[in-house]
């Protein structure tokens, strides 16, 4: 086999574009720190306390509430400032509610992150999202609101009053009469009174609000601009009254004639902009199409932040889905006191760490060129390690939900490049062996061996992430395995046996009751170890293979 066509396998190339893609969300760049420039990357802001150290707040809700009321509402504000720091890039994060004794409760958040000024915008924001149109209205507007009951109503100015009225067979029946900037309801809708000008009133009608979105789609964020203006948007999904609402809504909005996109559009001809507000601060405005306003009405929807660069844009989107998806909180919350966290083992330990891993790579590399006396399979196995942990880091500071690079994800790093290591000594010794059989057929002997051992590891380390659904599942195989052994009506006690030992060790486990937190310690060995393997199974090793294949064809 030649260089070029040991370089046209797509083994070879998933290897390489593994390692670009993890270059990219490794995000090396330089910066000027104190007129140094230095590299950072986003490693940085996903290693834990015991690495950067961090910060301890104690927060304490706005409530008359005491005692067991106190410690409710409490765990209610926990619950919600989970959700907005799961849904942020704050690493090895907790929240938690300390009991202080006498029936008094606040709530303690630490993070790794030490930018002090990011968590109190997370913290100190109420995450109240409301969606408006506007309502302008000159001597008298209809506007038809609520699908269910298909209700019109009819606003009428009158100096800087706005009288408004139900409209039943042609008649008008008067709701209230309001001011500027007075906040009211009719026919189930909300509207909130701006400002009044001696021509026009203008009114904003609430088409949804937080409570109203189910679910928001970060991952199909897209990022469009130019210059200084750039817009990240991302998809979110309403609950379906709600939809049905707005798009009723909408539907009371003229479709522009001119536009090559039509949007709808005020009276007066102006684009109808559906404006975007969180704790009664304008975030943005958008611009609607005209589709919308059209049955059947689409429980899809986008929201979009802008910004000066694409990563403003796309930090302003990201804190409105944090918004969006942890909700309101349910009392507003004081910061009582802000405390650093210092770094346990120190700021120097994640490079030490990391040098430890080359250090240990060199080793092997060494010890395997003692071993085979050739160079030409010692380096390529110290490269591929080295692949699999940058490929590994690449996962670990794209995936936010793998959590922060902790002490036991170091480790848990160190056991799967030595898992890794093993399995590249078996293929080369598997290659090394009389030529009986072809080296594909020994190939596969080899990755046998390796497909096992991952699975087997797999295996043990799942209970460490979710110790609950590896119970239900060893009761399910056990279950299966007795279920085969008497349908197969040929009685094997074996089976039978190691069937009752599974659903005796889930019925233990399921009673017990092994939380996740309690084996959190440990939850990043077992997360890293995993997907050190998956990455060596599906991407080095068979790459690892094909280059044994091709020295030993040029022998």
């Amino acid at each position: 086999m030649e260089v070029k066509e040991f370089m046209k396998e797509w083994r070879i190339w998933v290897l390489l574009l593994a390692l670009g893609i993890s270059t990219l969300w490794i995000g090396p760049s330089y910066e000027n720190r104190n007129g140094d420039v230095v590299m950072t990357t986003q490693l940085e802001d996903r290693t834990g306390i015991q690495f950067s150290g961090g910060t301890r707040m104690l927060l304490t809700p706005q409530t008359n509430a005491t005692g067991q009321e106190l410690q409710s509402v409490a765990t209610d504000v926990k619950d919600v400032l989970g959700l907005r720091i799961a849904s942020s890039d704050l690493g090895d994060a907790q929240v938690r509610v300390v009991d202080l004794g006498d029936g008094q409760y606040k709530i303690q958040l630490q993070t790794a992150n030490t930018n002090q000024t990011k968590l109190r915008e997370l913290i100190s924001q109420q995450g109240s999202f409301e969606a408006r149109m506007p309502l302008n209205v000159g001597d008298s507007k209809n506007l038809t609101v609520n699908y269910q009951n298909e209700t019109q109503l009819n606003f009428q100015k009158q100096g800087s009053n706005v009288t408004v009225s139900r409209v039943t067979n042609g008649n008008l029946n008067q709701i209230g009469v309001f001011q500027p900037e007075d906040r009211f309801t009719a026919a189930e809708t909300t509207f909130f009174y701006e400002n009044s000008t001696e021509d026009v009133s203008r009114l904003e009608v609430i088409a949804y609000n937080g409570e109203d979105i189910l679910s928001v789609n970060w991952n199909e964020r897209r990022t469009r601009g130019s210059g200084s203006q750039f817009r990240t948007s991302f998809p979110i999904q309403l609950e379906k009254e709600a939809a049905m609402d707005t798009g009723l809504i909408f539907s009371n909005y003229l479709p522009s004639i001119t536009s090559e996109n039509s949007q709808l559009q005020l009276d007066d001809g102006s684009p109808a902009r559906l404006r975007l507000y969180v704790d009664g601060e304008l975030r943005n405005a958008l611009t609607v199409a005209s589709g919308l306003g059209e049955e059947p009405y689409s429980t899809r929807s986008s929201i979009s932040a802008t910004g000066a660069s694409p990563s403003e844009a796309r930090d302003n989107a990201r804190e409105l889905q944090t918004i969006l998806k942890s909700g309101k909180l349910p009392v507003p919350v004081q910061i009582e006191s802000v405390s650093r966290i210092s770094a346990a083992l120190g700021s120097q330990f994640m490079l030490a760490s990391i040098l430890a891993i080359i250090g240990s790579l060199v080793a092997v590399g060494l010890l395997v060129f003692v071993r085979y006396d050739d160079i030409r399979y010692a380096l390529p196995i110290v490269l591929t390690g080295a692949s699999e942990v940058y490929i590994l880091f690449g996962f670990w500071s794209w995936f936010t939900q793998l959590g922060s690079i902790s002490l036991s994800a170091i480790a848990g790093i160190i056991a799967a490049v030595g898992t890794g290591v093993d399995d590249q000594i078996i293929i080369t010794d598997e290659s090394g062996k009389e030529q009986v059989r072809s080296v594909s057929e020994r190939m596969k002997r080899a990755f046998f061996v390796i497909f096992t051992s991952a699975a087997s590891t797999i295996g043990a380390m799942f209970p460490i992430l979710s110790a609950g659904t590896a119970s239900i599942l060893i009761g399910i195989a056990g279950a299966s395995l007795i279920g085969y052994a008497f349908y197969s009506r040929r009685t094997n006690y074996s089976f039978v046996a190691i069937g009752s030992m599974a659903l005796a060790v889930s019925i233990v486990t399921s009673a017990v009751g092994p939380s996740s937190a309690a084996l959190q310690t440990i939850h990043g060995f077992a997360a890293t170890t995993i997907l050190g393997i998956l990455i060596g199974i599906t991407v080095t090793r068979p790459a690892y293979s094909k280059y044994v294949e091709y020295i030993e064809k040029e022998k």
